[in-house]
């Protein structure tokens, strides 16, 4: 059986196609709602929802180029999907 752990780091040498397959995966899960990352028995699970915050850094230093890309959101409990309406002079207005 599998353990559930707080943090995944996975760390490897690949080529470009390899890359490419691992992106298309993260969007694949990104629009499934669901992404699963393991390695051996160690499994992590995060569930994509609502807006995401992203932040993308680029840096090349003599022959060393680096691309970090951060995806984060805040997992929404029972009380935060319910729907609030914020009236204003008498309109009402979605959040």
């Amino acid at each position: 059986m599998s353990r559930e752990k707080n943090s995944f780091r996975h760390e490897s040498l690949q080529d470009t196609q390899s890359i490419r397959n691992l992106l298309q995966a993260l969007m694949d899960g990104i629009d499934a709602g669901e992404l699963s990352f393991s390695e051996g028995k160690d499994t992590l699970t995060l569930t994509p929802q609502g807006l995401m915050q992203v932040k993308v850094t680029a840096q090349r230093e003599d022959a060393y180029n680096r691309v970090n890309l951060r995806v984060s959101w805040h997992e929404q409990s029972d009380t935060d999907s319910k729907q609030k309406n914020l009236k204003i002079n008498g309109k009402s207005i979605r959040k």
